[in-house]
This record gives structure tokens, C-alpha cells and sequence, in this order.
């Protein structure tokens, strides 16, 4: 990629297609708001982009509005204005769970139509001006009661990670943290971000595990040769 003033970087995961409680709309909200961002721009997938349950997990299949292959369907439509900005898609617990137990891979049939690759972990590294970045992002795993913890938790799972910007899935919490790392004596920013979800409403395991809410949304990292900027966007 050639020298850049700025590249504006996004997480967006956790739509979980096919659940009751998801807005679609606050989705495509989301992605006309990357359509139209005129800046360069790279977008990560960080799965559990459809709900795809089964009587395995809980009651989980009985909150589903429509079947897999509509889920599917309506994630590729979702996602076909922005497939050119699409770096990866990570493959999240959802997806995973129709690959180990029917050999479904539903993030491949999805890739395949978006032109973008699949990977549990995707290790990027964007040049912008003269600074180079290390970009790590991963659906992730577990949990964190609460959105205090959940950037604790995302710093601990990374730690040993070499990463400037950090942008985590999962948890369904919608919120950033910059920090400064002494490099060679000179100041150099490190980005946590958890990236949100799209839920209108807190779905009901959430509310059985007394999770706090956390507001639909998706997170914005600008990265700029002399720091890193993130903006929050609630929907």
C-alpha cells in the first residue's frame, strides 16, 4: 500500500444474523457509514456474523427468525457495498460450532462471495507516512461481566502479542482504550478496542447472567503517523 496521511480501520462483528433481537437496520447503518467515509479505510470481519443455532446450545435454535442459508444470504448483501475495504474475515464461535459438529464452513461461503480471506487470527501491518503499525484482530473467547473488565481482559489475552492496534469481538461490549508504550525512550500508542455488537435488545442469556447493557455500535481506529485516534459510535 502506498504512503498514507491517515487510515481509518474498522472491527465489525457480532451481528448474529438470524437472532430475534438483532437489528438489521443498526447494521446497515453501520456499513453506509464506512461506504461513505472518504478516507482509506480497511474494514475486519471478526465473526459470529450469523446466529446459526442448534438444539445443542441451549435453547438458542428457538431464538432464530430465519434458516442458515437466509442468514447467509443476507450477511453477503449486507457486507457487498464495502467488500473491497473487507482485509479478513475471523472466524467466530458461531461459525466455528457449524464447522466442528455438521462440516459447514459458513465463514468460506461467505468469504468466497465477499473476495475476502478467512482466518482465526489476522495479523496486518499498515504503513502510514513514515510509521508502520501492527494491527492484530481475533473474534476472541470467554467472557467479562463487565465493560471495565472486558478491556482488562482483551490487554491479558494480547499481552503477548506484538500489537499496536488490537481489535476484539466477542464480548459484545462497545468501547476503546489508548495507552502509551515506552519505546526506546520515545512515547508510542497501543490501541485496545472491543468492537460492539447489534442487538436492540439484551438478549435473554445475557439477562439470566445479569450482563450490564451495552449500547449497539461499532468502533472507528484513525491511524496517523504521529498517533492513533478511535471513535465510538453508538446506534
Amino acid at each position: 500500500m502506498d504512503s498514507l496521511e491517515k487510515l481509518n480501520l474498522y472491527g465489525i462483528g457480532d451481528l448474529h444474523c438470524g437472532h430475534k433481537d438483532v437489528d438489521l437496520q443498526k447494521a446497515k447503518l453501520a456499513v453506509e457509514a464506512i461506504r461513505i467515509d472518504p478516507n482509506p479505510k480497511r474494514v475486519y470481519l471478526l465473526g459470529d456474523l450469523v446466529e446459526a443455532a442448534d438444539k445443542k446450545v441451549g435453547d438458542s435454535v428457538y431464538h432464530q427468525d430465519m434458516a442458515l442459508d437466509e442468514q447467509i444470504e443476507t450477511v453477503v448483501e449486507l457486507f457487498k457495498p464495502i467488500r473491497k475495504h473487507i482485509g479478513s474475515y475471523c472466524i467466530g464461535n458461531h461459525e466455528r460450532r457449524m464447522l466442528r459438529d455438521y462440516n459447514l464452513n459458513v465463514a468460506k461461503l461467505i468469504s468466497r462471495r465477499l473476495g475476502c480471506d478467512v482466518t482465526i487470527q489476522c495479523h496486518d501491518n499498515i504503513r502510514v507516512g513514515e510509521r508502520r503499525y501492527r494491527v492484530f484482530a481475533t473474534h476472541g473467547f470467554g467472557g467479562a461481566k463487565r465493560v471495565e473488565t472486558a478491556i482488562s481482559k482483551i490487554y491479558n489475552d494480547t499481552k503477548d502479542t506484538r500489537a499496536d492496534i488490537v481489535l476484539y469481538g466477542h464480548l459484545h461490549y462497545l468501547t476503546a482504550y489508548k495507552k502509551y508504550i515506552n519505546d526506546m525512550g520515545r512515547p508510542r500508542p497501543k490501541c485496545l478496542a472491543c468492537t460492539g455488537h447489534f442487538f436492540a435488545r439484551t438478549p435473554e442469556y445475557a439477562l439470566i447472567r445479569l450482563y450490564p447493557p451495552s449500547p449497539p455500535g461499532f468502533v472507528r481506529i484513525e491511524a496517523r503517523e504521529d498517533d492513533i485516534h478511535y471513535q465510538i459510535y453508538e446506534l
